[in-house]
């Protein structure tokens, strides 16, 4: 209960502050801004300085720190400040905010003082600071020399509450530009939004308000990366900064692997994996975001390859022949990608890959008699480039020089050949051989007799007018007397001379080692002196009928003077004389 006495105190003390407030009220009206400035930092504490004297203090102190270069007069940098609209340069509206009857207290609570002139964020989410209605934990209410009233520059302001080694630590390779800015509302909206942590926009919108989406994600592509197509940045990229180039939340190859499949791309099985792939470089090859090319190719078929491989190597302007892929540019219609486990990457073993495209029943057919050892064995490029040749069907080298890779060129062409088949002096074994295989022995193209008839006239080794036909080349078994490479003899005879002829022929019948008289022909092995190896039109294979023969060699007059040969115009020599051997001289049987 109030007595007399506490009557009386109130009422004085409410009389003097009536008479500090007329006193107060009176000095502000009529003084000056200084006089003024300084009642009111008497009086209250957060008062902000006068305009002037700020930057007065502000050029004393760049004076004071930077001295006059010589004969120059330093001008001190003027600092730009910022005020409430309350409290601007020509007007002073304090009680705005502030209740004079209350001493100058703020009017109300301080988001409800706010919010009398700016409109109240509404959006599902809110800064904690809105949230709370706390604006001074970001904002100025009178002056700061920073925009929008921030109680800090901007790229300080947000690292007031935030960890700033969270966002752009010392340590990291890279951080996003605007976080190493400190222009953290690029991005986040400082007030409210409907976005989760505060974002401007959802996924691609928001990068694409920097990033050209264009460059991105290509009109013309063929092919877009999934998480592009989806707008899912975050996906691949780290929004603040990040240990590798471009942001990226791994390295190449390991962010590629947390969708797709390692196995798949270089297995611990695999033979051979593809250089970039071992080593996780994939946009190496493929565009991260999107491509004119499938499978986010960099560049088509060839082009993409020919990066790194030289395209020279592969096929060079001077090649005679060009394998069909390369020549397309279709690498990978013989090599994988990425891994195989084969080796060079094919895709399927050496010994199958070429009969994918090439027929096998036309190389190694089931009724050949012989294949080429290399095509038996799938090994196509012993003989052939997979690439490009300087020579015809991709041969690694010219005709003959391939031939004597694998087959010795001394069991072809003997050292003291005196003749050599012409086909193997032009070095053109497949004139004779098929390469890959044949109905016959030794890859022959043709039976023996129907192939030598394809260079040598059949007419003149049998004419239609022979009446005798050496039973080899009758029986068409040519290489029974002659040799098919090269021989130490002529006409690629097998043996010299009469040797050959023993062969087949009793020499006992024909020069016995006890003949007392040997025909000349006879005793020197020249057995062709007389016969035709081949065919004749007399018998036995004689090269002229009859007399015509003898009188090659011996005299027809001094023959026919002699008194025993009055009657032998019509007579055959043999009749009296053995050809080969006698035992009575001139052959007298």
């Amino acid at each position: 209960m109030w007595t007399t006495n506490s009557h009386a105190i109130f009422a004085r003390r409410l009389a003097s502050y009536l008479a500090l407030g007329l006193i107060a009220a009176t000095l502000l009206s009529s003084c000056n801004r200084g006089t003024r400035h300084r009642i009111l930092t008497i009086f209250f504490d957060g008062v902000p300085p006068l305009e002037e004297e700020t930057e007065t203090a502000k050029a004393d102190t760049l004076n004071k720190a930077a001295p006059e270069p010589s004969g120059q007069t330093a001008v001190a940098a003027t600092p730009t400040w910022f005020f409430h609209p309350a409290r601007n340069e020509n007007e002073r509206n304090c009680t705005m905010c502030h209740d004079f009857t209350q001493a100058f207290r703020v009017a109300d609570d301080t988001e409800l003082v706010c919010m009398k002139c700016h409109d109240q964020a509404d959006a599902p989410q809110l800064h904690s600071p809105v949230e709370e209605g706390a604006c001074m934990e970001c904002h100025n209410p009178h002056g700061t020399q920073n925009p929008r009233l921030l109680i800090k520059p901007q790229d300080n302001l947000c690292f007031t509450c935030h960890d700033e080694e969270d966002f752009r630590p010392k340590g990291e390779l890279v951080v996003h530009q605007p976080v190493e800015k400190g222009e953290c509302v690029r991005c986040h909206e400082p007030h409210g939004t409907e976005n989760d942590v505060l974002l401007r926009e959802t996924g691609e919108a928001l990068c694409f308000q920097c990033h050209d989406s264009e460059a991105v994600k290509i009109a013309q592509a063929a092919s877009i990366h999934s998480p592009v197509e989806d707008g899912e940045c975050l996906t691949c990229h780290e929004p603040h900064n990040a240990g590798q180039a471009k942001l990226l939340t791994a390295s190449d190859g390991a962010l590629c692997f947390e969708c797709h499949d390692e196995d798949e791309f270089r297995s611990r099985e695999a033979a051979t994996v593809h250089a970039p792939v071992e080593e996780g470089s994939c946009t190496e090859c493929h565009n991260p975001h999107s491509s004119a090319n499938t499978t986010l190719l960099l560049q088509a078929d060839a082009g993409l390859c020919f990066q790194c491989h030289d395209n020279e190597d592969i096929r060079p302007e001077t090649a005679q022949s060009v394998h069909a892929p390369v020549e397309e540019g279709s690498c990978t219609d013989c090599h994988q990608p990425h891994q195989s486990p084969n080796e060079t990457l094919l895709s399927t073993p050496p010994d199958n890959l070429c009969f994918e495209c090439h027929d096998a029943e036309t190389f190694r057919p089931e009724t050949a008699v012989s294949i080429h050892s290399p095509v038996e064995e799938g090994a196509c490029i012993e003989c052939h480039s997979p690439h490009s040749s300087d020579n015809a069907t991709l041969l690694v080298k010219s005709d003959g020089e391939l031939c004597f890779q694998c087959h010795d060129s001394s069991d072809i062409i003997s050292d003291n050949a005196q003749s050599i088949h012409s086909p193997v002096e032009d070095g053109a074994c497949t004139d004779c051989h098929n390469p890959h295989n044949a109905k016959r022995e030794t890859l022959l193209q043709d039976d023996v007799a129907s192939l030598c008839y394809q260079c040598h006239d059949q007419e003149d080794i049998v004419p239609e007018s022979a009446k005798s036909v050496h039973s080899p080349v009758e029986d068409e078994a040519c290489l029974d007397c002659h040799n098919a490479h090269s021989s130490g003899n002529g006409s690629l005879l097998s043996e010299a001379d009469d040797a050959l002829c023993f062969q087949c022929h009793d020499q006992e019948e024909i020069k016995p080692d006890n003949a007392e008289f040997v025909h000349a022909p006879v005793e020197e092995g020249s057995c062709t002196e007389c016969h035709n190896p081949h065919a004749s039109g007399a018998p036995r294979m004689l090269i002229e009928p009859g007399q015509e023969l003898c009188f090659q060699c011996h005299d027809r007059e001094e023959v026919l003077a002699n008194e025993n040969h009055e009657e032998i115009e019509d007579t055959a020599c043999w009749e009296c004389h053995d050809p080969h051997y006698a035992d009575n001289e001139k052959l007298i049987r």
